[in-house]
């Protein structure tokens, strides 16, 4: 077996990879060190690369503020509305747009492509969530980002490569567009399918932006709006003494939340880690 010859490229790729692995590994592992100090370890620890003292306090205290906890619930309905109903919008968007037959369907497409690089912008949008009173309302997190124009063009470009005698055979059976669309090509295109929801999900449960910019009630306010709030202002979001003239400081409680915040997708990203490249790779194909 021909043994292949390391280059000087080799070398030299692998050490700015080991370098790049290194900055993006080192925060995040001093944010672990740091969630889980005690308050004296933590401010005896000057670079906190190295683990000292081993304490939950604070995570004891965000999981008993109810703040947090309305937070989370509230990203977590806002996942679930933003992905489920993008998914299923986009996804009938892009079935219909792979039918020839359709008129106007290259204007109808131009359109949409049109809408990725101009928009009316956030006072126009504003004024229209306004005059259909979702403001200050749940539905004001999801529903002005639930059409996504990039994520139609992965699963359009997904859908054309579907053999079109699948569909032909289901019309025989008597089958309508509606379950042609949800029982065979959805079902057939699990890795797009599985990318885009990643994209979504990740999208709706970091996403504070809808909430800055159209909520004004603090009761509605989802995690990813809290933990920018608390991390702007540098001020822990309790207060609440752990022991008798103790107060865990500020710092230990951002990086807490911000575990807190890239916990669920860190648990689910490995069960569509499988599906992800492919899902991207089969929507890159153009028409």
């Amino acid at each position: 077996m021909k043994v292949r010859k390391v280059t000087l490229f080799d070398v030299v790729s692998g050490i700015v990879l080991a370098l790049l692995a290194l900055v993006l590994l080192v925060p995040f592992w001093q944010m672990i060190v740091v969630a889980f100090s005690t308050t004296e370890g933590y401010v005896k620890s000057t670079y906190h690369l190295i683990p000292t003292s081993f304490s939950v306090d604070v995570f004891s205290q965000l999981f008993s503020s109810s703040e947090i906890m309305k937070g989370m619930l509230i990203s977590l309905i806002n996942v679930l509305c933003g992905w489920l109903g993008g998914l299923i919008l986009c996804a009938m968007g892009a079935y219909a747009l792979t039918k020839k037959n359709i008129i106007g369907r290259k204007f109808i497409f131009n359109f949409i492509i049109f809408t990725m690089f101009f928009n009316g912008g956030i006072i126009p949008l504003y004024i229209w969530l306004k005059k259909i009173y979702i403001t200050d309302t749940i539905f004001c997190l999801f529903l002005p980002t639930l059409i996504s124009t990039f994520y139609l063009l992965l699963l359009k470009n997904s859908f054309i490569s579907i053999p079109a005698e699948m569909e032909e055979a289901a019309l025989i059976d008597g089958y309508n567009e509606m379950q042609i669309l949800f029982k065979i090509i959805i079902p057939v295109s699990k890795p797009v399918i599985a990318a885009v929801s990643l994209f979504l999900i990740v999208q709706y449960w970091n996403d504070y932006y809808n909430a800055m910019m159209f909520m004004n009630k603090p009761d509605l306010y989802p995690l990813g709006l809290i933990l920018r709030n608390v991390i702007i202002s540098k001020q822990a979001l309790l207060r609440t003494p752990v022991a008798a003239g103790a107060v865990l400081p500020s710092e230990q409680y951002n990086m807490a939340l911000t575990m807190i915040a890239m916990l669920p997708i860190l648990v689910l990203y490995p069960f569509v880690q499988k599906y992800f490249v492919a899902g991207v790779m089969i929507g890159a194909v153009k028409e």
